[in-house]
């Protein structure tokens, strides 16, 4: 089965998770997933002393039977997530695991690049 790239999700996207993936830490990024399933991250990890970690990566997505699936290079593991596009330039996702606990979810936005 060939994987999906669902076209709405092209483009430069930013986004955070608020500070609820791990205590005393609030990640920022900024992503871009291109036309062939290819996608680039730029991360901030912004911690509670003032430290800041910057790091990249890339891997793959794809979206197939309604959910949105990510790998990171190097990495068999997918992540996957349910998703909602709550406009064209915002997409909702939800994880479908836990994750200490509770459900993980936030919001990417698009971003306009000139």
């Amino acid at each position: 089965m060939s994987h999906i790239i669902d076209q709405r999700f092209v483009g430069t996207w930013k986004g955070s998770d608020q500070g609820q993936l791990n205590t005393g830490e609030v990640n920022h990024w900024i992503i871009k997933r291109t036309s062939d399933g290819l996608y680039f991250i730029s991360f901030e990890t912004h911690y509670n002393d003032g430290e800041i970690i910057r790091s990249e990566g890339e891997g793959i997505w794809f979206v197939e039977n309604g959910y949105y699936y990510a790998s990171r290079e190097l990495e068999d593991e997918l992540d996957c997530y349910q998703f909602v596009f709550l406009a064209s330039n915002a997409i909702q996702f939800i994880d479908v695991e836990e994750r200490n606990n509770k459900v993980y979810q936030f919001v990417d936005y698009k971003v306009i690049v000139n």
